[in-house]
């Protein structure tokens, strides 16, 4: 379940475990009683004799001063810039100040709540975002990527919700959860919970300011999805009157594989099936992050272009307009790759660091059916002319 476990193992108390079960997380008639005990929890968290030595208290009453922050140790920095490169909402000095929040850049720091290493992963968001059984939340190196990994994911998946600073969302569902997080519509109410995203926020400014974390100073960087610096402009024409720099073209580093999330559903591109559907002609669909091997794309650059083909991680089909229709509402399918246009991508900028991404053939970009009201499990995925203020045709890669 992706709720906060001792908030479910509440409401179990309250209506049974079987009641909790049906309804995959907080029943409706256990919800003020879990907010009750929330409420209680949270102010004997403020209370001295529950407090650790050096615990850092959140919301309003007395509270103990944040720790002091500590430069990043050398043997962190390099998988700090690359967890900070995932996306452009979550940078190495977000990625450091969440970890010296979290432990301090302990990496043997066990909570008594579960959460494990240095990146205090819960353990049910851990086997969400680990690659294989063999990666491990007591390995630094893993930890903190897949850290970039998980907010970068939440950034993007609670980004729609108005208001709210998609970071400190994806830092509160980090720990209670994405289901919690959409359902209070923003942080929870939690003194607790909200200190804590106020602390990990706390330290950014003074980790920014290490030139080692950062990017542009930092050797080589993968290119990712964030935009790269603009050219000079071109010189002006001989009229005198300087024609508008032409926007460069995004960059992506072809060498890995990308999950593409959709702006407004939060739900990643995904073949039917469990890695188990290689088939050409499947439609494409919208699906709730698994990190399955059919949920990562690769982009394979069409020549010197600016197009792409995107390639399916499990199947190594290629996403391609069904039929190479130029319509709109025309299908988006996995089809064997070929040199057709229908299969070729242009990622073109649009807000909040996320993309159109326009067929070649017929000029239309990536869409969820429907007009922004589709935020559901195998969600079909079509072509529609541009829309700017649509915003279920907007799409944000992360790794």
């Amino acid at each position: 379940m992706t709720e906060d476990p001792w908030r479910t193992a509440v409401a179990a108390s309250k209506t049974g475990l079987q009641a909790v079960l049906d309804a995959k997380g907080i029943p409706a008639d256990a919800k003020a009683y879990v907010e009750t005990v929330g409420t209680y929890a949270d102010w004997y968290a403020q209370q001295s004799d529950f407090q650790a030595p050096g615990t850092y208290v959140g919301g309003p009453g007395p509270q103990m001063a944040a720790p002091q922050a500590k430069a990043v140790p050398d043997q962190y920095v390099a998988a700090v810039l690359k967890a900070g490169r995932i996306c452009p909402a979550v940078t190495p000095a977000k990625i450091a100040s969440q970890l010296m929040a979290a432990s301090g850049f302990d990496p043997n720091k066990q909570s008594a709540s579960g959460a494990q290493g240095i990146a205090q992963f819960p353990p049910e968001v851990w086997k969400q975002y680990a690659q294989s059984a063999l990666d491990s939340p007591w390995n630094p190196d893993s930890a903190i990527e897949r850290l970039g990994s998980a907010l970068c994911d939440l950034s993007s998946q609670l980004s729609p919700l108005a208001g709210g600073d998609p970071y400190k969302l994806a830092l509160a569902a980090f720990q209670w959860g994405a289901t919690a997080v959409r359902e209070a519509g923003g942080v929870p109410k939690s003194a607790k919970l909200q200190g804590d995203t106020n602390l990990a926020q706390t330290y950014v400014d003074y980790y920014a300011k290490d030139p080692r974390l950062t990017p542009g100073k930092a050797p080589s960087p993968s290119p990712s999805a964030s935009q790269p610096a603009s050219p000079a402009p071109p010189a002006p024409p001989a009229s005198g009157k300087p024609a508008p720099p032409k926007p460069p073209a995004p960059q992506f580093d072809t060498s890995v594989s990308y999950q593409i999330t959709n702006a407004w559903s939060g739900l990643v591109l995904d073949i039917p099936g469990d890695d188990n559907n290689p088939s050409a002609g499947v439609n494409v669909q919208q699906w709730h992050n698994q990190r399955a091997k059919d949920q990562f794309w690769r982009l394979v650059p069409v020549g010197k272009s600016g197009y792409y083909q995107i390639i399916n991680g499990y199947s190594g089909k290629a996403l391609a307009v069904k039929g190479d229709s130029h319509d709109d509402s025309a299908q988006i399918v996995q089809n064997d790759p070929s040199d057709s246009d229908g299969q070729q991508w242009q990622f073109q900028y649009a807000p909040n660091g996320s993309f159109w991404i326009a067929n070649r053939g017929s000029g239309a970009v990536l869409d969820v059916y429907g007009d922004d009201d589709n935020t559901s499990d195998a969600g079909t995925i079509d072509q529609y002319h541009r829309q700017p203020t649509a915003q279920d045709q907007r799409w944000r890669l992360t790794r």
